[in-house]
């Protein structure tokens, strides 16, 4: 079916965005102005949790859907994509599959690369506190990777260690090894049931569905738990080891303030969780900010670059 609004526009090029990280894959055309054609919002794409297969498939799906009758070739593609990353096996199938559609310009790599577009300072630290967590050390064209190696190596610092830990204080007091804590009665009004009888429903549904719960941490602390509130400081202990990591990476700005800038669903709590962080990290060059726009606007933005760069080749 043809889309009667992309149909009546008169522009030539077109930029696609696509943003997939471990809950959701957001997919934004625009114009050449920066008007938004059309934009969607699907699963998890990260191969690494979904597999592979079930990747390529959402990634289709979604740029059938968004991109409707307009031709591929009109078209600059940007896709970060969560386990995506910018070598190895996973980017080299991703952008197999991408060379496909015939698209006018693309390049796929890392949902990173969507923040990166969006941190506007240099040199900085990029902290991406979602489901997963990661840090980044960015100097120049230099990029230091810290922590994100996933659910089984990653001790702290996202919504994942965050819900895992809430759910580990439900079940230790339950068994008597654990304190008694708020966590237990929000848990089971949440699932409707115990967390030792919900235990099967845990390890069936995963990453994504134990991350839901880190909400009940930050629930629980604003009511004074005390639990709660050791939980989310270990947590923060975690991401401000990271973080310190990241600042030794900066030798050669000793006297600069280098901002450490932070994405993903946890800044929300950042009444809370900055002051925590705060009291760990020690390098004083290091300053507390929030990524203004969200990464879907870092993917549209790299596709227009990936436009420019091609263009300019062609003069």
């Amino acid at each position: 079916m043809q889309n009667t609004t992309l149909s009546k526009t008169d522009f030539r090029y077109y930029f696609l965005g696509i943003d997939g990280g471990g809950t959701k894959t957001i997919f934004r055309l625009t114009d050449e102005n920066g008007n938004i054609c059309k934009e969607i919002c699907k699963g998890s794409s990260n191969p690494n949790d979904i597999g592979m297969e079930n990747t390529l498939r959402i990634l289709k799906e979604g740029i059938f859907k968004v991109c409707d009758s307009v031709p591929y070739g009109k078209i600059s593609l940007f896709a970060g994509i969560s386990g995506g990353g910018m070598t190895g096996e996973n980017a080299n199938v991703l952008k197999h599959f991408f060379s496909k559609f015939g698209f006018y310009a693309f390049e796929n790599g890392s949902d990173l690369e969507n923040l990166i577009s969006l941190t506007n300072q240099n040199p900085a630290v990029l902290v991406i506190m979602g489901t997963g967590f990661i840090v980044y050390a960015i100097n120049g064209k230099i990029r230091r990777r810290i922590a994100g190696w996933g659910q089984f190596f990653d001790e702290g610092g996202c919504g994942y260690t965050i819900g895992k830990d809430v759910i580990t204080a439900a079940l230790c007091e339950t068994d008597g090894s654990g304190e008694k804590t708020l966590l237990s009665s929000l848990l089971e009004k949440r699932l409707g049931e115990s967390a030792e009888d919900h235990l099967a429903e845990f390890y069936r549904r995963g990453k994504r569905y134990i991350a839901e719960f880190a909400s009940l941490a930050f629930e629980a602390s604003d009511l004074g738990d005390a639990v709660a509130l050791c939980i989310l400081e270990k947590n923060m202990a975690f991401a401000a080891q990271k973080i310190e990591t990241a600042m030794r990476e900066f030798t050669d700005a000793d006297q600069m303030q280098i901002p450490v800038v932070f994405a993903g669903g946890l800044t929300k709590r950042r009444d809370i969780l900055f002051p925590m962080l705060e009291k760990y990290l020690t390098d004083n060059r290091s300053y507390l900010t929030v990524m203004q726009g969200e990464p879907i606007d870092g993917a549209v933005k790299h596709a227009f670059a990936i436009f420019e760069e091609k263009r300019k080749g062609k003069k």
